[in-house]
């Protein structure tokens, strides 16, 4: 085999596995950099759920706690400031399809209020657990006592609908013992979460494609032109 046929074997071979290193190196940071990205999204829209929550149940505390001192100074009973409160919170909704709302419990977790599901009103919820064993009301109850936090489990959005995930923040309304909170579903967040990942996917694909077609090109003709070279000079 001749020198310069020898010497344009070594250069093809280099110049593709230099190509090939490259590629997959390039491949390897976009999916580290895009891993903590999302990691890092992923956390930052769950702290504004869970500031969302907090900040609701904070302004119905201080909204219960108005009414309780202004009926309190009047001599009113506990049954007629539960029912002002009751009414004030049944049109407390947020979030832009008013989807949150407020409930409160007992410290035995026997629910007091709930908007939407007043059949639940005086029931005992203690005995209420997920899917995964996780005794929610109990839980809620737990944070609340401890000064105010959050719950996470599962529940189903519908009767007989599968459980998503779930998050409630919970405080004490201390003149009643009551446990005061609001909770919110989050698998829209990992639904958005997976939707960006395959958008960012297809996205590195058409980066990794273009990548290897511009290494091909200039790997051809850097042969071409040493090819040419070669014969010319050797």
């Amino acid at each position: 085999m001749k020198i310069s046929t020898r010497i344009l074997i070594i250069i093809s071979f280099s110049l593709i596995l230099l190509g090939g290193m490259l590629a997959w190196f390039f491949n390897q940071a976009i999916d580290k950099e895009t891993n903590m990205f999302f990691s890092k999204y992923e956390k930052s829209l769950y702290e504004q759920k869970q500031a969302q929550l907090k900040d609701a149940t904070k302004i119905a505390i201080a909204v219960m706690d108005k009414i309780y001192q202004d009926n309190i100074a009047k001599g009113a009973t506990k049954e007629k400031i539960t029912q002002e409160i009751k009414e004030k919170l049944s049109k407390a909704f947020y979030f832009e399809d008013n989807s949150g709302f407020i409930f409160i419990t007992t410290e035995k977790a026997i629910m007091v209020f709930h908007p939407k599901l007043k059949f639940l009103e005086g029931k005992n919820l203690a005995s209420s657990k997920d899917k995964n064993g996780v005794l929610f009301s109990q839980e809620m109850v737990k944070q609340a006592k401890k000064g105010g936090g959050f719950t996470n489990y599962l529940f189903a959005k519908k009767k007989g609908g599968e459980p998503k995930p779930k998050i409630a923040y919970t405080q004490e309304f201390k003149p009643y013992k009551w446990t005061v909170g609001t909770s919110v579903f989050v698998d829209n967040i990992e639904d958005e979460i997976t939707i960006l990942k395959k958008e960012s996917e297809e996205g590195v694909r058409k980066e990794l494609i273009f990548v290897l077609s511009a290494s091909a090109i200039s790997i051809i003709l850097i042969i071409l032109i040493s090819t040419f070279l070669i014969k010319k000079y050797m």
